[in-house]
């Protein structure tokens, strides 16, 4: 059996992730819990605002400014596109692909609502 690296901040799993890390999404993070979802800048805000109404299951920690990849407030020096452990593409609402990167697909007015 191998040893497992066990990773205790966003700042460890950054760097290990962005070299192609695959882990299920609950075990690659175990105590900091984040989500990120980009999206073009109308339906982000909207999902921001959302989140501002119902801040108990949607805690809102930022929104990154359209076609920006840096989460700058929670996440300085990252890069959306390269440094999470994996990506789920969805197109009208269905699954149709998971990839390692998704720097091809990053758009100039996608913006990413960050809620815990």
């Amino acid at each position: 059996m191998g040893r497992h690296r066990i990773i205790t901040s966003p700042a460890e799993l950054r760097p290990v992730a962005a070299s192609g890390m695959e882990a299920p999404e609950d075990s690659a993070r175990p105590t900091n819990r984040q989500t990120w979802s980009s999206s073009p800048e109308e339906a982000a805000v909207e999902f921001a605002a959302f989140c501002t109404r119902n801040p108990k299951p949607c805690p809102l920690l930022e929104i990154t400014p359209p076609g920006d990849p840096e989460p700058a407030r929670s996440a300085l020096g990252s890069d959306l596109r390269v440094d999470l452990p994996g990506y789920r593409i969805y197109r009208h609402g269905e699954l149709v692909e998971r990839r390692g990167e998704i720097r091809n697909l990053w758009r100039d007015d996608l913006a990413s609502p960050d809620y815990a």
